[in-house]
């Protein structure tokens, strides 16, 4: 039987998703859950590798096991072994043809800036908290530059072992609240610290220390050195994944859902 996951989880106290050696990850946690539920030693399967102290509002995972359980059983099940900074918010049975990571699909990814002073102690584990205002409006010019299929080279990490640097940005939208600034971007898949190194970028934009058409240059010449710093990754969660073969989304403002 294969089990689908939707899941959302707090990465402060974890090395990301994936299972690493002397090291407490997301994927470790699911996997003990399910033996601990008699769902036998399995391997999670991932939708999205999240680095140390990245967040997910949604993150999917799928598992085969020999259980007699049924799918939508799994959540409540695995939610009372699991801590309380992992929570699954849904399961159900799936074909065994189905990988969270190859079945085609997109990922939308949140990253939020905090401009105020009342709470850092508290939002800096889910935000990047800055001392200085931002220009909004200069910065919502500059995201729409990333929108298309384009060669990301500038935007991945140099330590990346990826050999294919297209990929195809549907959505790229500022949302300012009050002090807070969050950065959605949808695309068909990402590349290493790919958004965390557009949010610092656009930081540096906002402050006035680079141009508004920084990332056309990025682009056009593929040097990550005309990008700024790679934003911590306490503002970075996977926000949402959609599949091709689920009920479409119509999701033009995803602002209006980030509460939700």
């Amino acid at each position: 039987m294969r089990i689908k996951l939707r899941l959302d989880y707090d990465g402060t106290a974890y090395h990301g998703f994936q299972i690493q050696e002397n090291a407490n990850t997301i994927q470790a946690e699911l996997e003990k859950a399910i033996w601990k539920a008699g769902g036998g030693n399995v391997r999670i399967d991932g939708a999205g590798r999240t680095d140390a102290g990245v967040h997910a509002w949604e993150q999917v995972a799928a598992f085969t096991s020999d259980t007699r359980i049924p799918g939508e059983r799994w959540a409540q099940i695995l939610n009372y072994y699991l801590p309380q900074d992992i929570h699954i918010q849904e399961s159900s049975e799936i074909p065994e043809t189905f990988h969270p990571r190859f079945s085609p699909h997109t990922k939308t990814y949140l990253y939020q800036i905090y401009q105020g002073n009342k709470g850092k102690s508290i939002y800096q584990r889910y935000a990047c908290c800055i001392k200085f205002q931002l220009d909004e409006t200069v910065m919502q010019r500059a995201c729409k530059d990333l929108v298309g299929e384009h060669d990301f080279r500038a935007f991945c990490a140099t330590r990346s072992s990826v050999k294919q640097y297209v990929r195809k940005v549907i959505q790229c939208e500022l949302v300012k609240e009050d002090d807070w600034i969050r950065l959605f971007i949808q695309a068909n898949g990402f590349l290493y610290n790919m958004v965390r190194i557009i949010a610092g970028t656009l930081i540096d934009v906002g402050r006035g220390r680079l141009p508004e058409d920084v990332f056309q240059k990025m682009l056009q010449t593929g040097k990550r050195s005309l990008g700024g710093k790679t934003a911590p990754p306490q503002g970075l969660a996977l926000y949402r994944i959609q599949y091709e073969d689920e009920e479409k989304i119509v999701d033009n403002e995803p602002m209006k859902n980030y509460t939700n």
